[in-house]
Parts: structure tokens; C-alpha cells; sequence
């Protein structure tokens, strides 16, 4: 057989046992690249842009690398204007945190420490560095303890990291007892104290909660008050004070009566609103009024119509509020003002309407008496009392309006 013979023969072999392209795969050749990027990198070899922090220290890198490992470096690195320069400024990353940002992008590796997680989260978090940023949280978790784990949740808070916020506000729900003995938790404003203790999940026996509130000092006690009200209320008896005040029917028939109660912290600037049902022997939580009242007066109508009448805030006022017990959703509602700013005012009903008596303007003590027609939602002054009156009491005999005591201004 010649040359040419057996080549023609070779060739119709291989074309008879004809194989599918095979494709092979280098796991460790991604490896190897960054490792030898990374090593460029650190000897300042082939490096296209530079990054500098407010200390003034330079960190090298490639433009390409950054940009397909981090959204943050993709945006700046598509702006012309930075696109085409090799310097860089990076603003308030501290230079230690951004250099092992750095190492990561190249490495895929990071250290997390107790030392540095504060600064390497938000820093990742800027970068969108989405592992690095899980890996910090993931720390923090392990790190949870009573004595920081308010912190840890204010810092999960502020840098919109949820997975943290979330562990966090469980375990703090779960070692109440605990936190409150460390001194975080006296750090907490009214507005967070009365937000954790109102929580329905938070894990302490009530009795504890109440021990808790009488060992308080006296403006704790003030931040706490509306929140314990609430926690106990409820959990003696977890119905809504609209339903019973509706539907609760005495043994002689008709509605329930109610005793309403205003009291007002002065830390906190804040009134609070309870009623008592006698029927059940039960103080709850009532609809808050629209404005922080502490001297005004109450009055009601019908026994239906509850008004609010001056005093904002420790000042005179000519404003007023009602709350209609009828409807479907008692709330208070802002009503014609008074004719006259007052606080330390008497209040009276007669013939369903209501007096405005007396009180103070905020310049002077009053004698002047005003009376509000719930029927057609307008006050008009009546004649004045002898002399001017403020802190005393207005009451109702025989068809007749008395104000007794504290007066002769």
C-alpha cells in the first residue's frame, strides 16, 4: 500500500470513529490569576488608577477588577471625568478598612474583627460589598450580649443592615431582664424605652414589668408610665374599650358608664388619657387626645360627648377637643375654639351645654364666662362671675351654675 494509500485509509478512520468536542475546565486558573493580580498589585505592577484616602495614603489597584467586583467603583469608573484619571479620592473610609476592601475584592477573602466590624460594615456597605457586609453582620450576631446588644441594634438601624436589626430586637425582646441592668439601657430615650416595653413579645412575666417600673428613679418612671399602662391593660384584659363602652350592658340596661381620667407627665411634656369601666373593675388605655394638655378642663355631654377645653402645654388656650363615645371609633377631634385663651378654668354642664368659667389667659386671672351649644357648634359669652376666679371648682344645683372657691384676683 503506497503513502497516499494509507494516509487516505487513516483519514476515513478517523472520520468513522468521529468524538463531540470535550470541554476541560481549570479550577484553579481564577485562583491563580487573582493570586498573581494580587501580587501586581502589591508591587505596583501594571496598575491603572490609584486610591487615596483623606489621610493621604495611596492603595493601587485596576480599574477593571474594582469595577466588576463593585457597583460603587462601576459608577465612579463610568463617569468620564473619573474615568479618565489615575487618581482617585475616596472620602471618610478610614485607610486600614478600605485597604482590606481592597485585598477582598482581589482575594475573596476577609478577617473580621471586634476591633474594626464598626468601620467594615458601613465601609462595605458603601462599596456594596454585599458578602462582606452579610460576614459583619453575621459577627455581630455571635456578639450579642446584655451589655451591647442596644447598640449593636441603634448601629444596625443606622446602617439599614436588617438581618442585625432583626437578631438584634430578638435577643434583646428575649434578655430583658438582663439589658436593663447595663448602662445602655439608661442611655435610651423616653421615645425607645416606651417602644421596647410596649412590645407584645417582649419575654418578661408582667409582675416583673411592674417591679421594674416601681425600682425605677422618677423620670424612668415617667418614660415608662404610658408604656406599663399599656403592657398591663392589655394583658389583664385584651379587648378594645370602643366594643365595651358600646356593647357592655348594665343589669338595669343601657350602656356602660365610664370614669375618665386625664393625667400628665411633665418629663415628657405629655398627657395621657385612661377610663374606668366599673362593670369589669378595669382601668384601660383611652384615645389620646390631639394635644398635650395638663390644666384644662373636662366636661360631659349627654353622656355621650366629652370635651377638653384649654391649656396646651402648660399654657392657656383657646382650643378644644371632643371625644364621641357613640361612634364607631371614639378618637378626639378638634372643635370650635373658645372665645377666650384660658387654663385653670372651671368647667360646668347645663342644659347639655358647656361653661367655660373663668381661669387665667396667660396674663392675667379671668372672670369672664363663655358657653358652647353642642347643637349648632358655636360659643358666645354669658355674664361674667363678680370677681375673677382661677383653680377652682364649677358645679350644678337646682338649675343654677356655681363657681366655689379660690378666688378675689
Amino acid at each position: 500500500m503506497s503513502v497516499k494509500e494509507m494516509d487516505a485509509a487513516y483519514k476515513q478512520a478517523l472520520e468513522s470513529n468521529r468524538h463531540e468536542p470535550t470541554n476541560y475546565k481549570n479550577s484553579s486558573h481564577k485562583d491563580g490569576v487573582f493570586e498573581v493580580l494580587q501580587s501586581l498589585r502589591k508591587n505596583e505592577k501594571f496598575c491603572d488608577i490609584k486610591l487615596q484616602t483623606d489621610d493621604g495614603k495611596i492603595i493601587f489597584g485596576h480599574k477593571n477588577i474594582l469595577v466588576s467586583a463593585s457597583p460603587y467603583f462601576n459608577a465612579m469608573f463610568s463617569n468620564f471625568n473619573e474615568s479618565n484619571k489615575d487618581l482617585v479620592n475616596i472620602r471618610k473610609l478610614d485607610f486600614h478598612i478600605l485597604q482590606l476592601l481592597i485585598d477582598y475584592i482581589y482575594t475573596g477573602e476577609i478577617i473580621v474583627t471586634e476591633k474594626h466590624v464598626q468601620g467594615l460594615l458601613p465601609a462595605a456597605n458603601l462599596l456594596q460589598l454585599e458578602y462582606v457586609t452579610s460576614a459583619c453582620a453575621d459577627f455581630l450576631i455571635t456578639q450579642l450580649d446584655p451589655s451591647n446588644c442596644l447598640g449593636i441594634q441603634r448601629f444596625a438601624d443606622v446602617h439599614n443592615c436588617v438581618e442585625l436589626l432583626i437578631s438584634s430586637e430578638a435577643y434583646i425582646k428575649k434578655q430583658f431582664l438582663e439589658v436593663v441592668q447595663f448602662d445602655e439601657f439608661l442611655s435610651l430615650s423616653s421615645e425607645e424605652v416606651i417602644k421596647l416595653i410596649s412590645c407584645d413579645d417582649l419575654f418578661v412575666p408582667l409582675e416583673e414589668k411592674k417591679r421594674f417600673f416601681a425600682q425605677s428613679d422618677g423620670t424612668c418612671k415617667d418614660y415608662v408610665f404610658e408604656a406599663l399602662q399599656f403592657y398591663v391593660l392589655k394583658s389583664v384584659y385584651p379587648f378594645t374599650i370602643p366594643q365595651t363602652i358600646r356593647s357592655t350592658p348594665r343589669k338595669s340596661g343601657g350602656l356602660q358608664k365610664i370614669v375618665l381620667a386625664l393625667s400628665y407627665s411633665s418629663a415628657m411634656q405629655k398627657s395621657f388619657t385612661n377610663w374606668f369601666d366599673p362593670f369589669i373593675n378595669l382601668w384601660q388605655i383611652a384615645p389620646g387626645m390631639t394635644k398635650s394638655r395638663n390644666k384644662a378642663g373636662l366636661g360631659v355631654i349627654k353622656d355621650t360627648f366629652v370635651l377638653a377645653l384649654g391649656d396646651v402645654i402648660n399654657s392657656s388656650s383657646q382650643s378644644v377637643e371632643m371625644l364621641d363615645l357613640s361612634s364607631q371609633s371614639p378618637c378626639w377631634v378638634q372643635i370650635v375654639d373658645m372665645l377666650v385663651s384660658r387654663q385653670h378654668l372651671g368647667v360646668g354642664i347645663l342644659n347639655d351645654s358647656i361653661y367655660a368659667v373663668g381661669g387665667h389667659d396667660g396674663t392675667s386671672y379671668l372672670n369672664s364666662v363663655e358657653v358652647f351649644d353642642v347643637s349648632i357648634q358655636k360659643w358666645k359669652m354669658v355674664s361674667s362671675m363678680s370677681i375673677r376666679r382661677s383653680h377652682f371648682g364649677v358645679g350644678v344645683l337646682n338649675n343654677l351654675l356655681y363657681a366655689v372657691l379660690m378666688g378675689q384676683y
